[in-house]
């Protein structure tokens, strides 16, 4: 098709061009075809179409006012009725038959251009010209338009040129009078818009050559250009270099009333395509499907004017180019001429033009026909098949062909075509076929008919009109031969139908060159429904379809006739076909008698129990027969090692061959359908069956005759295993994540079809919303090697989402065979994505969250803040998000933050106590009644054995009522109310006074004592040596032997060291009590406070002995001294 527009193209260019380059001189010749001519002569413009008639009056007047002058506007350049330089007016004039034109010239500026409108009365057909400054060519004219001609400069040669021109009205028939409007205006070029032109963004005027080293824009673009044209700005040039296995195609898009077209240009400046459509449609250009697609080299866009001054934009488009082979036939050798049932010997030179080579099979086939065109009663004369041609190579194919031995004899066509099954996906599916240009002379060419004719198997020449016409029958398909020449011009016959059956029928001429043979259907009425008058050698064909006789019964007459053209053309025997007939054809007759079956040296075994052995991966081309006797034949063969079979039958048309394939081995189940190829071919292969392709199979084929004769053309061919087919099978991508973390992807990949053989890589990859792909996730290699469904990885592995990964919706894509490694032929399923799922950045997911701690630095709306934003916690009782040690919701104390201990805060009273936080009575045992050690009285504190349990208050037990608990007490019996010591809980040790002289020797020297008596009189001062005098009876006086208390301690050490001990004795039962406690803060603190707390433990105002020694008893238990004052008082009634 391309082809087609390319000839058309440039025939249509030598045609116009001519007519529109500015300067050119246009006349016409006497029957009106327009001429290019060096030296125009001058000519009468009445020649410029045919024979004007004359009107039915003349309505003119003697006098006339052409143009508002007094006269009538002449007929050549000299008389013309001048409009001045650029006119814009309307004027008026008259034509009739007496004066059939109207000259008027103009002059007009550079960049200007003239629209010219004719109003011609009505029943008048007046034409109108603009002409050149000779009058000898036109520019421009308008025919047909009655009532308004119109036409204007803009397009034509005279597109804003200055010079002289002419307008003339031209009466072609009627006449009357007419108006005439010109308007003539400035038309703005690149050149009013730019200063200077940017074409393409290079900042100047785009050259107007390849040759002239156009802007260059870059390697494998696509982007678009602006640009501007005008009447003196012909071609803007635009170079783009393209990469290796890329096309670049090109759209050019010009504002609207312009014409401008677009050439694609080769490195040598070539023509590689072209698009030159009328008027402002968008033109296009590519180097797809050309001889240079996928050819890496610098490409030359040429937007070219044509008419009209205006901006254009071009797009430019560089597309991979996915590298295909294609096939084409290049040269051929065949025999001049043969016989009917010879076996020529053809040979055909393939050559690979495409990106890549094949290793697919295909066929080369040849046909014989009349026509030259190939169509379905054209004889298969062979097929070969070829498994594989790598590009840039040639291969010359032998086709072992077999000349039907019923082909009547003559000239024929042999046409040559390569994979016309489409096996092979090419780059250009348009050049699989051959013709070549000499002819094949089959026997001798028949040209006119014999005295004994059998038109139609009638046993004589077929009548000339319906009613002697030969009766073919009712609802046949079938073919008929017949013969017309110069002397037996037509031969009828008459087909009947029934309804609802439709009629076909196809005349295949005589094969003598110059032979031209019409047919016609003609329905039972009499009325011709259809006609084939196609001249030459071309194949006729008629039918009932599309017309109102379709599916109607009744007697239809074929009329098959002979054209002698101008001279005396030849006749001969021609192929009346009724249908597309399958069986009950017209049989010549024919055996197989001597035919060797696919070369085995005689007739193939026609048992399935026994076939005729082919080997093993065979590779045969060949031909056999069927007939009457020889009703089946039966052939055996096997493949392995992964390769595989392709099959191909082909019968003459006519025949009804059966053919079947069975399997010897291997699963049940098989598929045994045949392909119809549709070229009287069939074929069947492993390729692409589950349970055939690659596989060690052994299979026989049967084919039969069904009741029909002819040869066969028969080829079993081994083919290279399939290719590689990977495919991503499963992929499972991670839940939605943060970023940074880890997460599993799984995955599956196996291989479908032909074997690995190379390593491979793939990878896993992580894609974005907009589809980009953003991480690898994986990357690995197989080199695990398999075939037809092994499965060659699968497992799961962890993968780290980037720290860096942005907010966003991802998927995993699974892509395999990244590096192309295989040229498979089905890559759609090397890629697949999984489930989408959400991954937040890590930096947005802790924006508001600095400790990540999961608790907000500011609030969001639940009410809920960090109270310790810089410091991760887990706290959320009485503040979220602060240290919580041990885990029961209440954040660990820390008075410098404000946060201080239950009960003077809210904070853990028992930092370290998951089941306590709250201490009410400041005890030191917790308030919750399910935790540990808790406290039986909550609201008044206590200590470890309590009265009422643990936290409560001690019972107070003094047996001999001296003030001092019983477990303090060293003398618990003690006389009721004997004055006892505070710390012993025992009487003091007194010496009885002397009764005698009242006197007793001091027993220590030293400074006297003074003397104390009981009742009786004083005594007097001792001596100072310690004596003195007693007192007698209750009142005496006694000197006793009394000394100061340093002298006493320090003559006493004993003392000292019993103070001593009982001291240490009390720091040890308090440190034992205290660290029974699990050592507390809060306990040591008491116990330090205890040891150094002048108003607790200490005798004051108002202190009885008794009370004090209590608040002693409660500190070395482990009380605060404030609790113990508080028990204190309490017990003694103090306030």
């Amino acid at each position: 098709m391309k082809v087609r527009s390319l000839i058309l193209a440039m025939l249509l260019t030598t045609v116009i061009l001519p007519f529109t380059t500015p300067g050119s001189e246009i006349s016409v010749s006497e029957d009106g075809i327009l001429y290019k001519l060096d030296n125009p002569p001058e000519i009468a413009l009445e020649k410029f179409r045919n024979t004007q008639m004359a009107g039915a009056r003349a309505p003119c007047p003697a006098i006339q006012n052409d143009g508002g002058t007094a006269g009538d506007a002449g007929n050549t350049t000299a008389t013309a009725r001048q409009l001045g330089t650029d006119p814009t007016t309307q004027k008026n004039g008259c034509v009739d038959a007496n004066d059939k034109e109207d000259w008027y010239g103009f002059s007009m500026s550079s960049g200007y251009n003239i629209d010219v409108e004719l109003s011609v009365p009505i029943g008048a057909d007046f034409d109108l010209w603009l002409l050149n400054e000779t009058g000898t060519g036109y520019y421009a004219y308008s025919f047909f338009n009655d009532p308004l001609e119109k036409i204007t400069s803009i397009g034509t040669g005279a597109e804003s040129r200055a010079g002289d021109y002419f307008i003339v009205v031209q009466q072609y028939s009627g006449d009357g009078n007419y108006g005439l409007q010109t308007w003539t205006n400035y038309t703005e070029m690149c050149a009013d818009w730019y200063s200077p032109q940017d074409d393409g963004g290079s900042g100047q005027d785009a050259p107007a050559n390849w040759s002239d080293s156009p802007t260059n824009f870059g390697n494998n673009i696509t982007a678009s250009y602006d640009g501007c044209m005008d009447k003196d700005d012909q071609n803007d040039v635009f170079a783009f270099d393209v990469p290796t296995n890329h096309t670049i195609e090109a759209v050019l898009e010009m504002d609207s009333g312009v014409d401008f077209d677009l050439y694609l240009h080769q490195t040598n400046g070539s023509i590689l395509d072209l698009s030159g459509f009328g008027g402002d449609v968008n033109e296009s250009v590519s180097s797809k499907n050309t001889a240079k697609e996928g050819e890496n080299g610098t490409y030359y866009l040429n937007v070219s004017h044509w008419s009209g001054n205006a901006n254009y934009t071009l797009y430019v488009f560089t597309n991979y180019s996915i590298p295909a082979p294609n096939l084409e036939i290049t040269d051929h050798s065949q025999p001049t001429s043969a016989q009917p049932g010879d076996s020529p010997s053809l040979t055909v030179t393939v050559n690979n033009t495409g990106t890549l080579d094949t290793n697919r099979s295909f066929t080369v086939s040849a046909y014989l026909s009349v026509d030259g065109i190939q169509s379905w009663p054209d004889a298969l004369l062979g097929l070969t098949t070829v498994n594989s041609l790598v590009m840039n190579t040639s291969q010359v194919v032998t086709i072992n062909a077999m000349i039907p031995a019923d082909t009547i004899e003559g000239e024929y066509n042999v046409l040559y075509f390569v994979d016309e099954e489409d096996v092979i996906v090419e780059k250009n599916e348009d050049d699989n076929d051959y013709t070549p240009t000499s002819a094949l002379n089959i026997g001798t060419a028949q040209t006119t008919c014999p005295a004994s004719q059998d038109d139609g198997g009638s046993g004589a020449d077929a009548g000339d009109s319906a009613g002697t016409a030969v009766d073919l029958g009712t609802d046949i398909e079938q073919e008929f031969r017949g013969c017309v020449d110069s002397s037996d011009e037509k031969d009828v016959y008459q087909v009947t139908v029934s309804a609802g059956m439709p009629l076909n029928a196809t005349l295949v001429i005589a094969p003598n060159s110059g032979a031209d043979f019409d047919l016609r259907l003609v329905a039972p009425n009499g009325t011709v429904i259809d006609s084939s008058l196609l001249s030459g050698v071309n194949d006729d064909f008629v039918t009932t379809e599309d017309t109102d006789s379709h599916l109607v019964a009744g007697t239809y007459t074929l009329n098959v006739s002979y054209f002698g053209g101008f001279g005396s053309a030849p006749g001969g025997t021609y192929r009346l076909i009724i249908g597309q007939p399958l069986a009950g054809t017209w049989i010549p007759p024919f055996s197989c008698e001597g035919l060797d079956d696919m070369g085995v040296g005689g007739d193939a075994s026609d048992e399935g129990a026994n076939p005729t052995a082919l080997g093993v991966n065979p590779n045969s081309n060949g031909s056999g027969c069927l007939d009457g006797n020889d009703v089946a034949d039966a052939y055996q063969f096997s493949v392995n090692n992964l390769q595989n079979l392709n099959i191909t039958i082909a019968q003459p048309e006519m025949t009804d061959f059966s053919y079947s394939i069975s399997r010897i081995n291997g699963p049940s189940d098989m598929n045994d359908a045949w392909l119809d190829n549709g070229d009287g071919t069939m074929s069947w292969t492993t390729m692409g069956q589950m349970y055939e392709e690659g596989m060690n199979r052994t299979y026989t084929l049967m084919l039969g005759s069904n009741n029909s004769v002819g040869n066969y053309s028969l080829s079993v061919m081994t083919t290279e295993p399939a290719p590689t087919d990977l495919y991503a099978e499963s992929v499972n991508c991670p839940l939605d994540l943060i970023s940074g973390e880890q997460a599993v992807v799984s995955w599956m990949i196996r291989n479908l079809a032909g074997p690995t053989t190379v390593p491979f890589s793939w990878q896993i990859n992580l894609v974005n919303s907009s589809g980009a792909i953003t991480h690898t996730l994986l990357e690995k290699n197989i080199t695990f090697t398999g075939a037809y469904g092994i499965l060659l990885s699968s497992s799961s592995e962890y993968v780290e989402i980037p720290m860096d990964t942005p907010s966003d919706n991802y998927t995993c894509v699974l892509s395999v065979d990244t590096n192309d490694d295989y040229a498979e032929a089905n890559e759609s399923n090397n890629n697949l994505s999984g489930a989408s799922f959400y991954v937040e950045s890590y930096y947005d997911f802790w924006a508001n969250d600095i400790d990540q701690d999961g608790v907000n630095t500011t609030d969001t709306g639940d009410g809920i803040v960090d109270s310790c934003p810089e410091e991760w916690g887990s706290s959320t009782a009485d503040v979220f998000g602060c240290q919580d040690f041990d885990g029961d919701g209440y954040s660990d104390p820390d008075v410098a933050a404000g946060r201080p201990a239950h009960p003077e805060g809210m904070a853990d009273a028992f930092p370290d106590d998951g089941t306590q936080w709250a201490d009410t009575d400041n005890d030191t045992f917790g308030d919750n009644p399910d935790g540990l050690d808790f406290d039986r009285c909550p609201n008044e504190p206590g200590v470890y054995n309590g009265e009422g349990g643990m936290g409560c208050p001690l019972a107070p037990v003094d047996s001999d009522g001296d003030g001092i608990f019983d477990d303090l007490d060293d003398c618990p019996d003690s006389a009721v109310g004997a004055v006892v010591n505070m710390t012993t809980g025992c009487v003091d040790q007194v010496e009885e006074p002397d009764t005698g002289d009242g006197g007793t020797d001091g027993t220590e020297n030293g400074g006297g004592g003074g003397t104390s008596g009981s009742d009786g009189t004083d005594g007097t001062d001792g001596s100072g040596d310690g004596t003195g005098t007693g007192g007698n009876g209750d009142d005496s006086t006694s000197t006793t032997d009394s000394t100061s208390a340093g002298e006493s301690l320090i003559k006493q050490p004993w003392v000292l060291i019993s103070a001593a001990g009982a001291v240490l004795v009390i720091l040890i039962l308090t440190f034992l009590l205290m660290g029974g406690r699990g050592g507390s803060a809060a306990k040591d603190d008491a116990f330090v406070n205890a040891a150094f707390n002048a108003q607790a433990g200490m005798a004051g105002l108002g202190v009885s002995p008794q009370q004090l020694a209590y608040e002693q008893q409660l500190i070395a238990q482990g009380y605060p001294p404030e609790t113990a004052r508080q028990y204190a008082e309490h017990y003694f009634g103090q306030p």
